[in-house]
């Protein structure tokens, strides 16, 4: 990916709100070549945050089922009877400023599991495949 947002962390309520971009930083490695991202509902968080930074950043193809949805920023507090509690603090949006929490991400190419196949990786290896020789001839 070249330079480009990867992630905002949105911080408060959506009326009184404080966006942080992150960026890339460095250069790009082999930012020619095609590249898919097998997701599914297992895969969530921070695979959620790399797998729309890709899309949104047109370097990659989300390739499989919606993800879970896991999009939120927690921190951990010990209270003094050693009890724990957990506050979200901020959500994180797409580069493209979608909310990640609840609404996972929809698959450029949506697959339907198999049983007895990884139909969901073929359809990976198809779009690369079709992707190749327009990427060769442009490379």
């Amino acid at each position: 990916m070249r330079d480009g947002v990867v992630l905002y962390q949105q911080a408060g309520s959506a009326a009184s709100s404080e966006r942080k971009a992150f960026r890339t930083t460095g250069s790009a490695q082999a930012p020619d070549v095609p590249l898919v991202v097998l997701v599914d509902g297992g895969s969530a968080s921070a695979a959620e945050i790399v797998a729309a930074a890709l899309r949104d950043n047109q370097r990659a193809l989300l390739v499989g089922q919606k993800t879970f949805g896991k999009g939120t920023v927690q921190e951990q507090h010990t209270l003094s009877d050693s009890s724990q509690l957990r506050v979200t603090v901020a959500q994180w949006l797409t580069p493209g400023g979608s909310a990640i929490q609840g609404q996972g991400l929809l698959p450029d190419v949506e697959v339907a599991p198999v049983e007895g196949r990884d139909a969901v990786l073929e359809a990976g290896i198809g779009v690369l495949d079709r992707s190749l020789p327009r990427a060769v001839a442009h490379g």
